[in-house]
C-alpha cells in the first residue's frame, strides 16, 4: 500500500513540475512576404513581425537565408514572454527576375525551426537614351530581322525568317519557315 501511495505521489509531483516548465513559443504574423513586382535597384527591405507567446524568454540562436542575395537580421536581445519584435530581411533588388527565397529561423522556442519565405519579381534595369529618357524596349533597337529565300526548283521556294540580336547572348533566333509555290 505504501508503495502505491509513493508511486502516485511521485507521478503527481512529476506532472506538476512538468506543467510549470517555462518554454518560449514564437508566433509570426506571416511566414511569407510577397514583394510583388519591384523596380531594379528598389528598396528590398521587408519585416517579419512576431510575438513570444510562450512563458520563457525567446532567444534566436541562428537566422540564415538560402543564398547571399537575402540578408536577415536577428534581434540581439532575448524577447520576453508577451513581447513582440521583428526580423528584418533585405533582398538584393539588383538581381533581375523572379525569386523565391527561404530564411531559416532557429531558436529556443518549442517550435525551434521555422522557415520564412520571400518571393517576388525584380524588373530589368531601365536603359536610358542619349537624352536621359527611358528606352521602352531596348532589345528592339538591337534586333535585325532577316529573310532568306531558298529556291528548291522552278515551282517551290523555301523562306526562312530569323532575328539577329546584336547585344544578346543568343544572337540568332529562328522565327518562321514557309514554303512558297509558284
Amino acid at each position: 500500500m505504501k508503495n502505491r501511495l509513493l508511486l502516485i505521489f511521485l507521478m503527481l509531483f512529476t506532472l506538476s513540475v512538468q506543467s510549470q516548465e517555462k518554454i518560449a513559443q514564437v508566433t509570426f504574423d506571416q511566414t511569407l512576404i510577397d514583394y510583388g513586382t519591384v523596380e531594379h535597384g528598389a528598396d528590398g527591405k521587408k519585416t517579419f513581425k512576431f510575438k513570444n507567446t510562450g512563458t520563457a524568454p525567446l532567444i534566436f540562436n541562428r537566422i540564415y537565408s538560402s543564398c547571399g542575395c537575402t540578408i536577415p537580421k536577428k534581434p540581439e536581445k532575448p524577447i520576453q514572454p508577451g513581447e513582440s519584435s521583428s526580423i528584418d530581411v533585405e533582398y538584393d533588388t539588383k538581381r533581375t527576375g523572379v525569386f523565391l527565397k527561404a530564411i531559416t529561423v532557429n531558436s529556443n522556442a518549442s517550435n525551434s525551426n521555422i522557415i520564412l519565405r520571400i518571393k517576388g519579381e525584380v524588373l530589368p534595369e531601365v536603359e536610358l537614351d542619349e537624352n536621359g529618357d527611358p528606352i521602352e524596349n531596348p532589345e528592339k533597337k538591337n534586333l535585325n530581322i532577316s529573310i532568306i529565300v531558298i529556291k528548291i526548283n522552278d515551282s517551290i521556294s523555301l523562306g526562312i525568317a530569323y532575328l539577329i540580336c546584336k547585344n544578346c547572348s543568343s544572337f540568332i533566333k529562328f522565327v518562321s519557315l514557309a514554303q512558297f509555290k509558284r
